[in-house]
């Protein structure tokens, strides 16, 4: 799913851990409204057509929600900084690595770019193995570590719950830096919480959905076929895209070697898409889940998508960092 706004070390707090839904990796890309589009969906009352759009939407991993979540982290990032400066309290930014490109692809969108690219690069993977600001706060003195924490992360009595699909119950901190930060850019903890959290629940399902979608399952086969006889054995174009992660985090890795690796890879992954039907079905299935949907899921999912793209706009304007 899109990326959340967590930063180190405050945490989601899952009682009841979440399942991956990593082969699906958000699902299709579906175009973001502009503004008209958004005034629609915010409007009173309830239209299951613009419900459902707004739910794919927010069930989606794409070059434009790529991009979306680096400046929702980078301003989260800046904020917590400001407010613990204020307190006169050290705190070190993780960075967002590169913008990512606007054309890439993604496991289940084919983007535009040529040479094609999954957009990923050395400079946004090759990053310690602990962040900074983890080893800082691991050094301080007990007490001082704890007063530290509550001032970034708030009390540990201060945590909110989410009751998620699939009876999965969800923790978030709602104090410290970190929670202020989160309601300066969605308004209330809660909401990003929301953000963070349901989505991921709801494609739970929709993993399940799939395994018995045999439109998807042989578009699936079929681009595995293709990838095979071009020389990749892959899984799915999931297992492409961590392939070339995993290259770009490899210590030696340049970026001309992993540039050309890219390249090749999401070039054959474009080919055997566009010859299989792969996205094109997973968009199919998206769009079959999502009016299996109750009311209350997809009415959840169109706030969100609300609130999100009113926390992407402030973010986005924040033209400091």
């Amino acid at each position: 799913m899109r990326r959340g706004l967590i930063t180190a070390p405050s945490r989601f707090i899952l009682i009841l851990m979440l399942a991956s839904a990593a082969t699906v990796s958000g699902c299709t890309q579906q175009p973001v409204p502009g503004s008209a589009g958004h005034a629609r969906v915010a409007s009173a009352g309830y239209d299951a057509s613009v419900a459902q759009a707004a739910a794919r939407s927010v069930l989606t991993t794409s070059a434009a929600s790529l991009r979306q979540g680096w400046y929702l982290f980078r301003i989260q990032q800046r904020l917590v900084a400001g407010c613990m400066k204020d307190l006169g309290l050290r705190y070190i930014t993780a960075s967002a690595g590169p913008e990512p490109p606007a054309q890439a692809t993604t496991a289940v969108v084919a983007g535009s770019s040529r040479p094609a690219t999954y957009g990923v690069s050395v400079a946004g993977t090759q990053r310690d193995a602990e962040p900074a600001e983890d080893q800082y706060v691991a050094g301080l003195p007990p007490a001082r570590r704890t007063s530290y924490t509550e001032a970034l992360s708030g009390s540990p009595r201060a945590v909110g719950t989410l009751t998620l699909p699939g009876r999965l119950i969800a923790g978030y901190e709602t104090g410290g830096c970190v929670g202020a930060a989160r309601r300066a850019v969605f308004g209330t903890v809660r909401m990003q919480a929301l953000d963070a959290l349901f989505p991921q629940a709801v494609n739970r399902g929709f993993v399940a959905f799939l395994a018995s979608s045999q439109a998807y399952l042989s578009a699936l086969r079929s681009w595995q076929r293709c990838m095979a006889a071009a020389g990749w054995h892959l899984a799915s174009p999931q297992a492409a895209i961590q392939g070339i992660e995993a290259l770009a985090a490899k210590t030696g890795t340049s970026p001309t070697e992993l540039s050309t690796r890219q390249a090749q890879a999401a070039g054959a992954d474009a080919v055997c898409d566009a010859r299989s039907g792969l996205r094109m079905r997973l968009a199919g299935a998206l769009a079959e889940f999502v009016r299996t949907l109750p009311r209350p899921e997809l009415l959840q999912l169109q706030r969100i998508y609300v609130s999100h793209q009113k926390a992407v706009r402030i973010a986005s304007h924040d033209l400091s960092l």
